[in-house]
């Protein structure tokens, strides 16, 4: 793959603990650059779906399968990264499975991190559901700094860097939405929520009703809540490469992001809720109340 022209990059960065705002878009164009390299490699395989590998992952930190599409996808991307960026170590889904890491702690540690999910969604690919994604970010001392989503079926992408902005762009003429969610005064009961839940949980005893949606693809979820597409998102059992692109993106625009408990939000963490202004606490709220989940 030919490789876009390298930044030259400040001997200084890790000292400054930060990157300039010109090495940030540099690498969110490469993000992009990568990303749509990949997306017809997926296109491609989730056509022949009968000559893919498939296994089921079997370490205690891993969930759900692996394909070779997610492994060849992890390939080129890490290639491309790592030939550029020699110098910033990467975490990402099938690497963190082949070497059966089960403490992701010391990469929140690192200045920079890129981390990735060459495939977010694969039991929706290898099912033949268009619901899946390629996300891809860049974490400081773990904290998401810049984000990348692309829906491969669609071709439509979610892009963020922190403090500038929050964006989607809308395939086939390319257009540029801001994306900047206001204050929304809505009943729980008119919302639709979209989560990563492991089971439906809590029963009788029931104050509130929530209408929630299963997607199986919480990085596309969770751009979907920037762009209004779902009023919210509730999940607990994540790992890093699940949000860390998306978290990017529903920070800047403007979405509340936390914990289940209402703690700042951490994506090492095992928790994770998200809404606008005017429906997060509620959302929050209901949770505590035991709701039935429909």
């Amino acid at each position: 793959m030919k490789m876009k022209k390298t930044l030259k990059w400040k001997k200084n960065w890790e000292k400054k603990k930060m990157i300039s705002k010109k090495e940030a878009r540099e690498i969110l164009k490469d993000f992009s650059f990568i990303a749509e390299k990949v997306s017809p490699l997926l296109l491609k395989r989730q056509k022949s779906l009968a000559k893919l590998d498939i296994r089921y992952k079997d370490h205690q930190k891993a969930q759900g399968i692996v394909s070779n599409a997610d492994e060849e996808a992890e390939e080129l991307i890490l290639n491309y990264l790592q030939k550029k960026y020699p110098s910033i170590p990467a975490l990402s889904e099938e690497m963190a499975h082949r070497q059966k890491l089960t403490d992701y702690r010391r990469f929140q540690k690192m200045p920079l991190c890129f981390v990735i999910d060459p495939l977010d969604g694969t039991k929706n690919f290898v099912h033949g559901l268009d619901y899946y994604c390629i996300s891809l970010a860049l974490s400081i001392f773990g904290r998401p700094h810049i984000g990348f989503v692309l829906r491969p079926p669609t071709g439509e992408s979610f892009c963020a860097i922190e403090g500038e902005g929050s964006w989607l762009k809308i395939p086939p003429h390319a257009r540029r939405k801001k994306l900047l969610v206001k204050r929304k005064n809505k009943p729980l009961s008119h919302c639709l929520f979209s989560s990563g839940l492991q089971s439906p949980r809590h029963r009788p005893k029931v104050k509130q009703t929530l209408s929630i949606r299963r997607m199986g693809c919480a990085a596309l979820d969770l751009c979907y809540v920037a762009a209004e597409r779902f009023d919210g998102h509730i999940s607990e059992g994540l790992s890093p490469w699940d949000v860390a692109g998306s978290a990017v993106i529903l920070k800047e625009a403007q979405i509340i992001i936390s914990d289940l408990e209402g703690n700042e939000f951490d994506c090492f963490g095992q928790t994770f809720l998200a809404a606008p202004q005017g429906i997060y606490h509620s959302l929050q709220e209901a949770l505590k109340n035991r709701p039935i989940i429909r």
